[in-house]
């Protein structure tokens, strides 16, 4: 899994002008701000829970901003020695307690309209001395055209997991995919609510959820039946599964049902990754991508779960931004009749402004 920390942004970097007994340098920097961060598309199977809830908790307190910095010798060829730090950083690195690599890419502007592209290699964290993490790496350019001046360009930067040692986790993460989706050996089934029969495997469901555990320690109706009636939809359950077996988010990225059915079955079978992933990625998604029944089930959720007053701001937002589809609302219609006290809360915070 990749994870962009800043994607496509624009910088303007006004260098300054050293120079020694053999060569004349230009060194400048910026400081981004980060606010959200997001999985690389094309690579979202492999998605690292414990990485971007570790993200998230750096993203939460204050001084979310790292410093890239660009020192070009004009030597023969020229070089840049590129160094990217700030707290951010060595918090995340020091949270996530895993060895993190980050690329940087940058596509400096020339004034020919044409821009000079570089890519660093995966570069590992080292400490400065004192005692910060830093990536850094230094780079052949085919011109210092911009120094003394004003340097402007595109930069995207990317963290990437350092398997090295685990090299086999990908292969790993097929084969889970395999057993899911071909049923090999399983041992239990999962009942959609429309009746669906998946089949997979105990060892899994155990493995992550101490609901499953405990009721495979037991002489209950599920393990003697050898199936659990899940009350969700097929894509739901198949949903869950796949965030089990290879850690996929890919269903709930593209629906807000679906997240919101993984939102609780995470609390309900007390798979924590998955619930606090789910909650994440509700809470990133910009409002339209909310429908209005999605917006007010996860409001009523919000009202009966512990730690979920963010998505409950979140939610009452989106309602609010969509006024005109509460009209035809059957979830509406039946929050009004099975809890009204709830509809009443959910009507006033949306009638109230803003201070």
């Amino acid at each position: 899994m990749r994870v962009y920390l800043i994607e496509d942004t624009s910088f303007e970097i006004v260098y300054r002008r050293t120079h020694d007994e053999d060569h004349v340098q230009y060194t400048g920097s910026e400081n981004f701000m980060l606010d959200s961060v997001h999985p690389a598309k094309h690579n979202i199977n492999d998605f690292d829970v414990k990485l971007l809830t570790a993200i998230q908790s750096c993203l939460e307190r204050r001084d979310v901003m790292i410093t890239t910095s660009f020192t070009v010798t004009d030597r023969s060829p020229p070089t840049v020695e590129i160094r990217v730090q700030g707290p951010f950083l060595s918090r995340l690195l020091n949270e996530y307690k895993e060895p993190l690599k980050m690329r940087l890419t940058v596509a400096f502007r020339q004034w020919s309209g044409n821009s000079m592209k570089l890519i660093t290699t995966e570069m590992g964290a080292s400490t400065t001395l004192g005692g910060d993490w830093i990536f850094e790496d230094t780079l052949e350019m085919e011109s210092t055209y911009f120094v003394d001046q004003v340097a402007a360009g595109i930069l995207t930067v990317e963290l990437i997991p350092d398997v090295t040692g685990i090299a086999n986790l990908p292969d790993t993460l097929q084969m889970n995919r395999k057993f899911l989706e071909e049923g090999i050996q399983s041992d239990f089934v999962l009942i959609s609510e429309n009746d669906v029969h998946i089949r997979c495997h105990k060892l899994f469901l155990a493995g992550h959820s101490p609901v499953f555990f405990r009721m495979f320690q037991t002489d209950c109706k599920e393990f003697k039946e050898g199936a659990c009636n899940v009350r969700k939809s097929e894509e739901g359950v198949r949903a869950l599964l796949r965030f089990i077996y290879y850690a996929s988010i890919e269903d709930p990225l593209e629906s807000p049902s679906v997240a919101l059915e993984l939102l609780e079955l995470g609390h309900e079978f007390d798979i924590a990754a998955l619930e606090s992933a789910m909650k994440d990625l509700l809470l990133r998604k910009p409002d339209t991508w909310f429908n209005i029944d999605v917006a007010v089930m996860l409001f009523h959720r919000s009202l009966k779960v512990n730690g979920y007053d963010d998505l409950k701001r979140k939610v009452v937002q989106v309602i609010k931004s969509k006024p005109d589809g509460l009209n035809d609302s059957a979830v509406v219609d039946d929050l009004f009749k099975e809890d009204p006290k709830a509809a009443k809360e959910l009507l006033s915070l949306c009638l109230q402004k803003k201070r």
